[in-house]
């Protein structure tokens, strides 16, 4: 063939992948990449990878994954998942996985689909088969991919197998105007104030050593704790945070969270840490948390500063014992008592002398 001539037939490769069980995956998988190497350098056109479940001789479950090194190690050759098996995918999962890969590729990315034809795969994840449900699965699962992949506007889905509920404008266009309100809908964990029971709730914590440990006076594991303080505190609309982060890049984002449990922990945590240390200590404190915070987030946790913040941490929680006194009340929380073996607070002590002198000429007065 001349160059410039099109080729008399265009080759194209499909691979199971098969392999011996016996074979360590981690060396199949080399073999594959190698041969896709081998694909692009000898001028085949395209390559299929299968994906299957609970075949020994064909274990590959993530095709895409396998496309995805290629794509680093290949440069003309087009790759396609041959196929991803609608049924045991969720759509909307599979539809950003396959936009993700087809960005990456920039043109080299075929979509194989299917609908699945091993009874063993059938049988994993509870698919009547026989009865063609996997093709039937496979359509609809497709549906909603081709219109997720099309959508300008909000739409839902109810289906026989998936729901879908695709409203963009809930992160982006309302959280992204730094002025409008979040709406009502994105909250699932918390109730509105204006739908909060018109009682206070009242949540006395204890902590052992920086560790909380009961919620009125019932002790209880660390996740039940969690799990049962979201519940007092979600109920009267407490834990919702609207704020402007900066990113690691430099950029700032608005974010919304739902933390009914956190928001109250910290700071009941905070409040009683402040009447057991020293003014030095409680506000050296501070600058520790926000490092800590700045270290585990710039992903350092496997560091020697992170083991030094671990050690100032844990010294200052040896004497944060005690217990707090939260009332709870249409979204707000507020410290309304304070009680610890270690408190530095003592009442005849509490007005430095100059303190006490003006209280005592205004008495006067």
């Amino acid at each position: 063939m001349a160059k410039g001539e099109e080729p008399i037939m265009r080759l194209g490769m499909f691979t199971m992948p098969s392999h011996p069980p016996e074979r360590p995956l981690y060396d199949a998988l080399q073999w594959d990449r190698q041969c896709l190497r081998w694909a692009d350098e000898y001028g085949y056109e395209e390559a299929w990878i299968g994906e299957h479940f609970t075949a020994p001789w064909e274990p590959v479950p993530a095709p895409d994954l396998l496309i995805a090194q290629a794509a680093l190690e290949t440069e003309r050759i087009k790759l396609a998942p041959g196929a991803h098996l609608l049924p045991y995918h969720h759509p909307v999962e599979l539809a950003h996985r396959v936009a993700q890969l087809d960005h990456m590729l920039q043109g080299r990315m075929i979509l194989g689909i299917g609908a699945g034809g091993l009874p063993t795969d059938w049988e994993m994840f509870g698919i009547d088969g026989a009865n063609n449900e996997n093709r039937f699965m496979a359509a609809e699962a497709l549906e909603i991919m081709i219109r997720l992949w099309e959508a300008t506007e909000p739409f839902q889905f109810n289906g026989k197998y998936w729901n879908v509920n695709f409203d963009p404008a809930v992160q982006f266009g309302v959280l992204d105007d730094l002025w409008t309100e979040p709406p009502e809908d994105i909250y699932t964990l918390t109730n509105s104030p204006a739908e909060c029971p018109d009682q206070p709730a009242y949540v006395e914590i204890a902590f052992e050593r920086g560790v909380p440990t009961e919620i009125n006076g019932v002790e209880m594991p660390l996740l039940d704790l969690i799990v049962s303080l979201a519940t007092i505190a979600g109920a009267h609309g407490v834990g919702r945070i609207d704020m402007v982060e900066n990113r690691l890049a430099g950029v700032k984002s608005r974010e919304v969270y739902e933390a009914p449990a956190a928001v109250v922990l910290h700071a009941v945590h905070k409040e009683l840490q402040k009447i057991v240390t020293t003014k030095d200590v409680d506000r050296f404190s501070r600058a520790v948390s926000l490092q800590y915070a700045d270290t585990v987030y710039d992903g350092l946790w496997f560091t020697p500063l992170r083991e030094a913040l671990d050690a100032f941490v844990d010294k200052v929680q040896e004497r944060v014992t005690g217990v707090i006194r939260m009332k709870l009340f249409k979204g707000g929380c507020g410290i309304v008592g304070r009680r610890s073996p270690f408190a530095l607070y003592e009442p005849p002590c509490a007005r430095s002398a100059g303190e006490a002198l003006v209280h005592s000429v205004v008495a006067i007065r």
